[in-house]
């Protein structure tokens, strides 16, 4: 008896947890540490800093999980990337998250044709990404919405899926 108590209790938590993950829009995996950190390394061009410490400003403003550089002290989560070459599997795509390689690539030939703001949206939605959010397809007024926008702020939905991921 005992044991199929724990059974039906372990689950009751696993189904809780997929539950809530879902609900979150969380897509596993991420590249978030333990400590709530992602620290990053990679070659960013310097044309293209300044937009991804923006999207990097704009998810630590949250508070819950602090993006930054990797240092010889640190671990790095995560390779960014802003390569020249187009992926032959998304040729007109701005920025890729690579769960399974924790990179994030950025294309230079697209970011070219895109505003300041354009850039900051792409770095930031890849950020996301990265932090475990899925794409906020059905919800407009949100960074992690797919597309081209001038949008450089977190929209309500960004910040509940954040929230709830990161409690």
């Amino acid at each position: 008896m005992k044991s199929k108590m724990m059974i039906g209790m372990s689950l009751l938590i696993i189904f809780a947890m997929i539950s809530n993950a879902s609900a979150c829009g969380y897509h596993i995996p991420h590249s978030v540490d333990s400590g709530y950190n992602m620290h990053w390394g990679g070659s960013v061009n310097s044309s293209f800093i300044n937009e991804l410490n923006a999207g990097i400003n704009t998810w630590n403003a949250l508070g819950k999980v602090n993006i930054s550089k990797d240092t010889a002290l640190t671990l790095q989560d995560i390779t960014i990337t802003y390569v020249n070459t187009y992926d032959p599997n998304e040729p007109t795509t701005p920025g890729v998250y690579n769960s399974n390689r924790n990179y994030i690539y950025f294309y230079k030939p697209v970011l070219d044709t895109f505003t300041y703001s354009e850039r900051v949206k792409t770095a930031t939605h890849e950020l996301g990404h990265a932090l475990g959010i899925g794409e906020l397809s059905a919800f407009s007024g949100n960074i992690m919405k797919p597309g081209k926008s001038s949008q450089t702020y977190l929209g309500s939905k960004d910040k509940e899926v954040y929230n709830c991921l990161w409690r």
